[in-house]
């Protein structure tokens, strides 16, 4: 039912303002106001229909709109939000990952946008990504306006509560430095809507970054940066669910990949670890037991990795990594990790894949090759375990920790 329909069935005849009352005058003033969300699909209508599926990935903020610049004018503004990801679900409702700032610190927010009836709109609601509550938000609508799927796309949040009728629309790049045409195509369907008293936030522009202090900036930079985090879930998705029971026993390290080299490349580098067993515990958590060189000798640590409310999601307290992912198992054979740093500025990926093997076969081989290499992380370095010394740690030396009474073990 249109618009115009359901408020004509509200709101009773204004007549004269004299004879109207407040309750009426209320109807009026959200008529209006709706007009104005109703001129978003009358001037630029929205696509006939979305394929969520291809929305999946990594996106880049590169302008928002608004017709209420309180929304976005300052630095904390409820919604100058910068997404990082789409992630489309199999009932083709989508989780848009942002970050914003809060508190003088950012933080991460997932948008839970449901498929309706009319293609192209969605009813939203937004949760915080660290404790997944929802939020008091009025934007409770999501259109999407349009896009190519490879190169941008343009959305709007509306508010269809009265008396706040709030529109604010971003325009998204595939990349991080969005090319000439991109931001010509943001300029060209952002202005189009013609939204009234049009506040606009391009990214793309140096006056808009001189207005934003270093402490923003990170959270922009937080948004790039975990884009690349999130590409793990986008090119190659993380299990839907992990029974962490059986991941139980002993693995061994095949290969490990990351986007930072330091982090890997010396035999002490403080990632380079090869694993010796997972050992679930009885609340659904996995306590990882690996090897590492320091100071010239092999030490033994464990990682505690807690269960979180986003399967196959871990939190840890190891390093700057503070995340952990099970990218992809079948248990018996292979299990392929990431620990991720999502602690600005430090955009960290490593990733592992284990046997349940000393010696892994040609097929499991096969596999962590495969799977890592999906990733498709930048500056991608890798170690390849089936063709070198394991670790930097002597086998005789692995050996005789197993054997041995270990000194303390750190934990982590």
């Amino acid at each position: 039912m249109s618009l115009s329909k359901n408020l004509t069935k509200k709101c009773p005849d204004p007549g004269a303002q004299k004879h109207t009352s407040a309750v009426t005058m209320k109807c009026l003033l959200l008529a209006l106001g709706l007009a104005l969300i109703c001129s978003i699909h009358a001037i630029y209508p929205a696509k006939r229909n979305v394929d969520v599926q291809k929305l999946s990935g990594p996106w880049y903020t590169v302008m928002l709109v608004t017709n209420n610049r309180a929304l976005l004018e300052k630095e904390d503004a409820p919604l100058r939000m910068s997404v990082k990801d789409v992630q489309p679900t199999p009932e083709g409702n989508m989780e848009i990952f942002m970050v914003k700032r809060e508190n003088d610190r950012c933080v991460e927010k997932k948008i839970i946008a449901q498929k309706t009836e009319i293609p192209t709109e969605f009813s939203t609601r937004c949760m915080k990504a660290s404790v997944h509550h929802r939020e008091d938000l009025d934007e409770n609508k999501m259109f999407v306006i349009d896009t190519d799927y490879s190169n941008f796309l343009v959305f709007c949040l509306e508010s269809t509560i009265a008396p706040k009728q709030n529109v604010v629309c971003q325009c998204l790049a595939r990349t991080q430095n969005a090319d000439a045409k991109v931001v010509e195509k943001c300029n060209q369907v952002l202005k189009s809507l013609h939204l009234q008293n049009q506040f606009t936030l391009d990214f793309t522009q140096k006056e808009a970054q001189k207005h934003t202090s270093a402490a923003t900036m990170k959270c922009l930079l937080l948004a790039l940066g975990l884009a690349l985090v999130c590409s793990i879930h986008a090119i190659y998705p993380a299990k839907r669910n992990v029974d962490v029971q059986k991941l139980a026993g002993a693995w061994k390290t095949v290969m490990m990949v990351t986007n930072n080299r330091a982090l890997l490349e010396k035999e002490d580098a403080p990632l380079r670890m090869s694993v010796k067993e997972v050992q679930p515990t009885p609340k659904g958590n996995m306590e990882i037991f690996l090897v590492n060189r320091e100071n010239n000798r092999c030490v033994e640590k464990k990682i505690v990795a807690q269960k979180t409310e986003i399967p196959a999601e871990f939190s840890t307290k190891y390093l700057d990594e503070n995340k952990m992912v099970v990218i992809d198992t079948d248990y018996s054979n292979f299990l392929v990790f990431c620990l991720e740093s999502t602690i600005a500025p430090k955009q960290n990926v490593v990733c592992q894949c284990l046997a349940r093997t000393q010696n892994a076969d040609a097929k499991v081989v096969e596999k962590c090759n495969q799977v890592l290499k999906s990733l498709h992380l930048q500056n991608q370095f890798t170690l390849d375990f089936t063709q070198k010394e394991e670790l930097g740690c002597r086998r005789r030396e692995l050996v005789a920790l197993a054997q041995d009474t270990p000194p303390a073990q750190q934990t982590f």
